[in-house]
């Protein structure tokens, strides 16, 4: 990678330490980059918001899933169905040594095409996610200039002086604040 420049960046733990608008930032730098991320994290909701490859290893081999980590998921538990995958007696299996062997055979055209399908139906339902999330911060950006236009209106000297006014305007503000954190907890709710 020294000698010869590539489009490539490799990333262990990126989302270690960053804050939520942070983590949300990098995601989106890193989904507008044009060449290849990879990247070890934890962090399921950064990995599935990029991820469009996981690859595992473990037992002396590298096993790869075209799709993101909701896809590899899926397709360990079809594999595994009684999840006794990686646990034995409830301890994690030590992993042999690792000796030279082939990489699995590339999948068949056919898998490829599934593969492909699928993560095709999971960028749709990614960007209509994104889309949903949009429409919410602007529901959100609405009601805070309403809430901040009814506090400056309600500062406004005299307001007070009529009861029945300033009773509509305190309750206004409150349906306001609580239309405010619905919004919020269905922003996080598509955050992940």
């Amino acid at each position: 990678m020294l000698l010869r420049p590539s489009n490539l960046l490799l990333m262990d733990e990126p989302t270690n330490h960053l804050d939520l608008f942070s983590k949300e930032v990098l995601l989106d730098a890193l989904k507008g980059f044009d060449g290849t991320v990879v990247f070890v994290s934890h962090d399921r909701y950064f990995v599935n918001g990029l991820a469009t490859r996981i690859v595992e290893v473990g037992e002396g081999r590298l096993t790869s899933y075209y799709g993101d980590y909701e896809y590899y998921l899926s397709k360990k538990e079809a594999e595994d169905p009684q999840g006794q995958g990686s646990r034995v007696k409830g301890q994690e299996k030590t992993l042999a040594p690792i000796s030279p062997s082939p990489l699995p055979a590339a999948p068949q055209k056919e898998d490829r095409l599934k593969d492909r399908e699928e993560q095709k139906r999971l960028k749709r339902e990614e960007q209509a996610r994104e889309k949903q999330q949009q429409a919410i911060e602007q529901q959100i950006a609405a009601t805070e200039q309403q809430i901040a236009d009814l506090e400056t209106e309600m500062n406004s000297p005299g307001f007070f002086d009529d009861p029945e006014r300033g009773l509509q305007a305190g309750e206004q503000h409150t349906a306001l604040n609580i239309r405010l954190e619905q919004l919020y907890q269905e922003w996080e709710g598509l955050s992940g």
